[in-house]
């Protein structure tokens, strides 16, 4: 007999059921008779079946498992959907038990038993409903559910010790059941969290798990661009109607840990915006506490936990977010596990440079594992400086290399698709100085300064290749500043070359054909960007290096340059002798008052933008050189009084300080330096224009005749504010163009009805993007044009077919003080261009220039090379 207590908490022996044994049905069944194996099925589907009678009959299924073949899987079904999980403890344990029965007498019945399990992983749904009609239907958030998730978990378990083939097939049922995204926020939240679960007693599976949740985030996160995050919050942010109820956080990711009050509970404040981001912060932060609590024991990072882990979602991030284009929120998993040990970040940045260097790889992938390189060590607080300077040497020396490959080549223009992973990188180390520079040059400001020398930006950002074209302007401008303060480059004349090189890029649009600018041709993206998601930002905020705004003060001093080897408060003289304050611009007076005289061909060497030629006065042939056409572009004349060597360029600041050099080499070329003389500069050209473009060249020649290591004297100073003139507020060039009479040094304001031979292929030269170039060899008293090579010029016929206002607007850098010839000039230049793609084929096959010299009349004779 059983005392009364026992009695009361002891399940009936018996209880109310027809058909007779378990045994003997499955039998009947067999043979044939199947009344009472319906009746079975309609007690099994009871919705009022008591626990004691769900005990006796799992009791009676468990010793009868052999019977229950393939043939009987329907039965199976029912018993599958038996509301167990909800029982008292006596009917989840008989269940447990039967589960591993049938499993290991029957694994045909394998899945579906996988399947019910799975099932239980998100909270039930309640439906309420009056007059057919559904009032209600949400989340049964009961204070058991974190009970019956432990039940499932203990369920699985005890499938996979009965059958150990268990995880290959539970994957693809995971797959299947992971519910869709615009599913309740907890239903998403539970389901992740019990799959992370699994991983821990199905260690086979973790990668596997995780390949399929961030595939899951990285939808959520490619459909919620950051922009529409914000522009929801802000939007929220301004009503003041709208009260949002507190949201229930996830329990402890540890297996078999209850944590008391396990939700965590959010204010209004916390909670985002925009559906889909709440969703991906509240997965976020599950993730997030995964990879804690795996790589943490007892509170102490584990190093073997850590390392594997770390193995697993560098494979993820391989697979799935380096691919993927412009994710906001995802990858902060690389960013968060990296920052528990400076080798997990070390050894990602290394997995990055070898995706970033191989040739094998494609560019696409070459280019965003650059901009992961420059985006993690701009924004990781834990990388210390050592780290970014070692980085940035490889960077630096790859890119070197690179410039050494290609320029003997063929490709060594700018092209994205050709060089995308040169771009890429050359951005990365942009975007690096821009974050870093301070603690670069922080504690030893002369040892910062040589690191940052020995790099040789002025290399990469001046080669053919021309980076700061491609690269995205709001980081092309902070690197300028940066450099310019620190005298390690100027690039402000290359910036302000491709801004007038420019072509819009033309589409076609619904509203006809649209004009636009490409400010991102490489498609860039920095993808640790600020991250915004409100509950899991809080584990990334520690360890993230945020963009400091520069004050005014910062923007003032990045204006100042510090002048390598003098101190910040030395008197800031360019050039020795005299100055622009006082002979200098006497000469200025005295040559705007000359009126500008027509210089015939007899005699001249003409000289074109981005040309220069140097002669003596020895020379037979050529007695004056002259340039015109000068708006903000400034023509400059250097002569040795000694030698009488005279050299004419007419520079629009496209590489100024290597144009200077180059001039310089010139004319010492032909002095004895050793002999008596000086060199004297004058310089004129530019105006007032509004861009100030004139203001900027000024400064950049002087600057460049400042850094030269000879003593220089500034004889004219005829430039900018001292060669305008104002008619009805707009305002013009004075002087448009000079000649020098290299016998006598005379230098006057000048025009030139003829401007020598090949007028047209010198000017197609330039407007493809030449350098500098020397047109004439005095010892030969020849001119030399090319050879010249470039590609077919983009959209050529686009801008033939446009007005001469769209010209003059487009491809001048001041359209309201050109000369009146400067349309017909371009539309001349640009049929010649659309006729002569190839240059290599049609004006120059054997490679060689073409040569003239002065006849008896003192005009250019054509002695050499094929005609056109």
């Amino acid at each position: 007999m059983l005392g009364g207590d026992e009695f009361i908490s002891s399940p009936p022996r018996k209880t109310v059921r027809f058909g007779g044994t378990l045994t003997d049905i499955l039998l009947k069944y067999q043979k044939g008779e199947t009344t009472d194996f319906e009746l079975l099925k309609h007690q099994l589907s009871d919705p009022d079946i008591k626990d004691a009678q769900i005990i006796n009959w799992l009791h009676e299924f468990r010793a009868s498992v052999v019977y229950l073949t393939k043939e009987l899987e329907q039965l199976v079904s029912i018993l599958l959907k038996l509301p167990w999980l909800r029982r008292s403890r006596e009917v989840v344990e008989e269940y447990l038990g039967f589960l591993g029965n049938l499993v290991s007498a029957q694994t045909v019945h394998l899945r579906p038993c996988l399947r019910m399990i799975v099932s239980q992983f998100v909270p039930p749904r309640v439906t309420i409903r009056e007059d057919d009609v559904d009032i209600s239907d949400s989340d049964d958030d009961d204070e058991s559910l974190s009970e019956n998730f432990n039940t499932c978990h203990r369920a699985l378990q005890t499938v996979a010790r009965y059958v150990p083939s268990t995880p290959q097939f539970l994957m693809p049922i995971l797959v299947e059941n992971f519910p869709f995204i615009n599913k309740s926020e907890r239903t998403l939240e539970c389901y992740v969290h019990n799959l992370l679960r699994v991983t821990v007693y199905l260690p086979s599976l973790r990668l596997q798990i995780l390949e399929l949740i961030i595939e899951k985030l990285l939808k959520l996160d490619v459909s919620t661009p950051q922009q529409e995050i914000e522009d929801a919050e802000e939007t929220a942010n301004s009503s003041d109607s709208e009260e949002k109820s507190p949201e229930e956080g996830l329990f402890d990711m540890e297996e078999d840990e209850e944590r008391k009050g396990n939700t965590i509970v959010s204010s209004s404040s916390e909670r985002m915006a925009h559906p889909l981001a709440e969703r991906l912060d509240i997965l976020m932060t599950i993730l997030f506490s995964y990879i804690k609590d795996i790589c943490h024991v007892d509170g102490k990072l584990d190093i073997n936990n850590t390392k594997d882990l770390y193995r697993d979602l560098v494979s993820v991030f391989d697979k799935l977010i380096l691919p993927t284009h412009a994710s906001c929120h995802v990858q902060y998993f690389m960013f968060y596990i990296c920052s528990f040990k400076l080798a997990l970040a070390e050894a990602f940045l290394d997995h990055l440079w070898k995706k970033l260097h191989d040739p094998n790889n494609p560019s696409v992938i070459r280019q965003t594992a650059g901009s992961y390189i420059g985006s993690f060590l701009a924004r990781a607080k834990f990388i210390p400086v050592v780290t970014v300077k070692a980085c940035l040497d490889l960077l630096v020396n790859w890119l070197h290399k690179y410039i050494d490959n290609q320029d003997t080549g063929a490709n060594a223009y700018c092209d994205v698709a050709l060089h995308g992973p040169f771009y890429s990188t050359c951005q990365t180390v942009f975007y690096t100085l821009i974050f870093r520079h301070k603690q670069l040059l922080d504690g030893n400001l002369r040892k910062g300064l040589s690191y940052l020398q020995s790099l040789n930006f002025e290399r990469i950002v001046m080669c053919q290749l021309n980076p700061l074209k491609i690269c995205i302007p709001s980081v092309v401008n902070l690197f300028a500043a940066i450099t310019r303060k620190y005298q390690l480059v100027f690039c402000y004349t290359i910036i302000e070359r491709n801004n007038r090189q420019f072509i819009p890029v033309v589409r076609s649009g619904a509203g006809g054909d649209l004009v636009q600018t490409c400010t991102n041709p490489l498609d860039s993206f920095f993808p640790f960007d600020p991250y915004v998601l409100k509950r899991s930002k809080k584990t990334i905020d520690p360890f993230y290096q945020f963009w400091e705004e520069l004050s005014a003060e910062d923007l003032e001093n990045l204006k100042k340059p510090i002048k390598r080897g003098t101190s910040e408060d030395e008197d800031d003289d360019f050039l020795k002798g005299e100055t622009p304050q006082n002979d200098g611009v006497e000469k200025a007076k005295l040559l705007r008052s000359q009126p500008a005289r027509v210089v015939e061909p007899k005699g001249l060497l003409y000289v074109q933008q981005r040309e220069f030629a140097v002669t003596t006065p020895e020379d037979g042939s050529v007695s004056i050189l002259g340039s015109d056409d000068a708006t903000t572009c400034h023509i400059v004349v250097l002569r040795h009084t000694g030698s009488g060597a005279t050299c004419l360029t007419h520079c629009d600041g496209s590489d100024t300080e290597a144009e200077v050099s180059l001039i310089m080499s010139a004319v010492k070329s032909f002095s004895d330096p050793t002999g008596r003389g000086r060199l004297e500069v004058h310089l004129v050209g530019g105006f007032n224009d509004d861009r100030q473009l004139s203001q900027k060249l000024t400064n950049q020649l002087l600057r460049a005749f400042h850094l030269q290591p000879d003593e220089l004297h500034l004889v004219t100073f005829c430039v900018t504010e001292l060669n305008d003139r104002e008619e009805k507020d707009i305002h013009f060039p004075i002087i448009y163009g000079i000649a020098v009479n290299v016998k006598t040094a005379e230098i006057f304001p000048a025009t030139f009805p003829e401007k020598g031979p090949d007028e047209d292929l010198r000017s197609a030269h330039v407007l493809t993007g030449a350098t500098l170039t020397n047109i004439y060899d005095a010892k030969t008293e020849e001119l030399h044009i090319g050879p010249y090579f470039w590609r077919p010029f983009p959209y050529v016929d686009f801008w033939l077919e446009q007005d001469d206002k769209q010209i003059l607007q487009n491809l001048s850098t001041s359209p309201l003080a050109e000369p009146p010839h400067f349309v017909s000039h371009i539309r001349s230049t640009l049929t010649f261009l659309k006729e002569h793609p190839f240059p290599s084929r049609s004006l120059f096959p054997d490679r060689k220039p073409r040569i003239y010299k002065k006849n008896e009349e003192g005009l250019w004779e054509q002695v050499c090379s094929d005609k056109m």
